[in-house]
């Protein structure tokens, strides 16, 4: 978990981290356009911290993707256990 006062807030709430993924069935290339949205919240000195009504919406530079189906090796995790190892 994130807390936003790691990430220079004040509050020290915890967020969730945010690990978009999608999978992709068919091999070939593909245009990907990746957008971040964030709500803000703001406290002027001891006071309660308050929403601001609006987001702020960035999409990134276009950029390609190359979907292939390639064979894994074998590995010494147990990909259930531990997704993040190689292989997986």
């Amino acid at each position: 978990m994130a807390s936003r006062k790691n990430q220079g807030a004040q509050d020290g709430i915890s967020r969730p981290p945010h690990r978009p993924s999608h999978q992709y069935t068919i091999k070939g290339t593909n245009p990907v356009v990746l957008t971040v949205t964030h709500h803000a919240d703001y406290s002027f000195g001891d006071q309660d911290w308050r929403p601001v009504d609006k987001t702020v919406t960035v999409p990134s530079a276009p950029f390609t993707v190359v979907a292939a189906k390639e064979p894994t090796g074998l590995v010494a995790e147990d990909w259930h256990a531990n997704p993040h190892s190689p292989g997986c």
